[in-house]
């Protein structure tokens, strides 16, 4: 990984900082996102391009809200087992 192949330490005078953790947090945060981007899809002929599941019919906002309000995970797993 480019990350890993240079120093990522900063210094200013008395003070020295590692940013290696920060940009490693970053590069696996976004691939946890491009993962999720995967799981999603929009399309003018599903449900009038409202973001749903690839390969459903169930749209992202009403699994994530269920989840908010409170519906337990274990619920809507066995509700939408994709």
């Amino acid at each position: 990984m480019l990350l890993d192949s240079m120093s990522w330490k900063v210094q200013r005078k008395h003070v020295q900082v590692d940013v290696l953790p920060f940009l490693q947090e970053a590069f696996y945060r976004s691939k946890e996102v491009d993962q999720a981007d995967a799981l999603v899809t929009t399309d003018p002929e599903v449900m009038g391009g409202v973001p749903v599941f690839a390969g459903t019919w169930v749209p992202v906002e009403v699994v994530l809200g269920s989840f908010a309000v409170g519906i337990p995970l274990d619920r809507l797993k066995a509700s939408y087992p994709f």
